[in-house]
């Protein structure tokens, strides 16, 4: 090999790694702090065409009520002739308190919530949930089987997707969807005859459960222990604020 040839390939080394040296590395995103934040991204691929309730009555909060009626554990598979019963009674409210549906009616675990979807478009289906709903102004919270799994809370990995099924088929407010969880307060009335209704959700901020070792004789508080934890919630901070 020729001076002139060696001096060329030496000139051509020194450009590429001059040029490597000048390449700055793409920076890298931060990794997800929670399975929640990592899901994000898939439920922004879903259809957001979520299942809706009709509209229904619309609940008149200038008007002092004195009837108020509730309920709960109504499953979207069984017969829905209760609510004409309950209309007759000509309540002025009605308070869904929870498991509204029972959306974990065939789960596996799957992270879109499908049985949960399909419970809320089954249940918005039905002739007589609707008649009601034409009647009766209506306001809800969740318990488990609406919420996720059974007895799940704070821990559950999907519960913004579950927020998001209960927000739209109970046509939450905007108050509600912009925070997380699915607690309120309405007031009801003028003063002198106001009523005040806080609305819980016991579900979406709990922290985990004790379990105790399962035995075929159910214990009182089912198999779950007592905690002794001065930090642990029902609540959150939040609704307590």
């Amino acid at each position: 090999m020729t001076r002139s040839k060696i001096a060329l390939l030496a000139g051509l080394g020194s450009l590429v790694l001059s040029g490597c040296a000048n390449v700055t590395a793409a920076p890298q995103a931060a990794p997800p702090q929670s399975a929640e934040e990592a899901l994000r991204p898939y439920y922004a691929t879903l259809d957001t065409n979520l299942p809706q309730a009709n509209a229904g009555a619309q609940l008149d909060t200038s008007r002092a009520i004195s009837r108020i009626a509730f309920g709960s554990c109504n499953h979207q598979n069984r017969h829905q002739t209760i609510w004409s019963t309950i209309a007759a009674h000509n309540p002025e409210l009605f308070l869904m308190i929870g498991d509204n549906v029972y959306g974990d009616f065939g789960y596996r675990g799957e992270a879109d919530l499908g049985t949960f979807t399909h419970a809320y478009q089954l249940q918005g289906s039905h002739p007589e949930f609707i008649a009601f709903r034409n009647q009766v102004p209506m306001l809800a919270s969740w318990d488990d089987h609406d919420f996720g799994p059974n007895d799940s809370g704070g821990a559950f990995a999907f519960r913004e997707r579950s927020e998001q099924l209960f927000e739209s088929f109970w046509r939450s407010s905007d108050a509600v969807r912009a925070r997380p969880g699915i607690y309120d307060s309405v007031m009801i009335g003028p003063e002198g005859e106001r009523v005040q209704l806080i609305i819980l959700d016991t579900r979406f901020f709990r922290d985990p459960l004790v379990s105790l070792p399962y035995t075929a004789e159910r214990r009182p508080l089912g198999h779950y222990g007592i905690t002794d934890s001065p930090d642990a919630t029902m609540l959150g901070a939040a609704i307590m604020a």
